[in-house]
């Protein structure tokens, strides 16, 4: 006898199906929600861009490989009711993590933040990726300050960052 397949959209839809009818099985997911931002399909972001910035496709395919210490992922999470920010920072080959705390989500205190969060380990900082929000906006700041290469994320692409944002899941 074969044994049952069943999707986690499944599991999902089932759960808050049961949410709908009352159910609190919806209470031990690790998400508690939809986190995948609303795409707005054929409209500009109208948050402006970040000037300069270099896409993550030109960054080196031995990024990829994860063979070399010194690839960062990093990534804002802000708090509830916009309150606190805090910066992560993951190493990809060996999952090394900093994790630092910002007062207010200014793009100068983010900057000054990671960098003092790095900047021990300058020596085995080669390459960040980043998200685009307006926060990281002064990358080559960073770049300089670390002498690193920046790199930018896609838009709604969080898995380009994954090992970042299931760390920041976890934190």
């Amino acid at each position: 006898m074969r044994g049952i397949r069943i999707s986690h959209e499944t599991i999902y839809k089932h759960v808050w199906a049961y949410k709908e009818a009352g159910g609190t099985l919806y209470n031990h997911l690790r998400w508690s929600g939809n986190k995948r931002g609303k795409q707005r399909y054929g409209k500009k972001d109208r948050r402006g861009q970040i000037p300069d910035r270099v896409s993550i496709d030109e960054r080196p395919l031995v990024v990829e490989t994860k063979v070399h210490i010194g690839v960062w992922e990093v990534v804002t999470m802000i708090g509830k009711n916009h309150k606190g920010v805090l910066v992560t920072a993951v190493e990809r080959k060996a999952k090394f993590t900093c994790i630092g705390h910002a007062r207010n989500r200014t793009a100068e205190m983010v900057t000054k933040t990671l960098v003092a969060m790095l900047n021990p380990y300058q020596d085995k900082v080669l390459t960040i990726t980043i998200d685009n929000g307006k926060e990281l906006s002064m990358h080559k700041q960073i770049a300089k300050d670390l002498k690193a290469d920046v790199y930018f994320a896609h838009p709604y692409r969080s898995w380009e960052r994954g090992l970042n944002e299931n760390t920041g899941g976890l934190i």
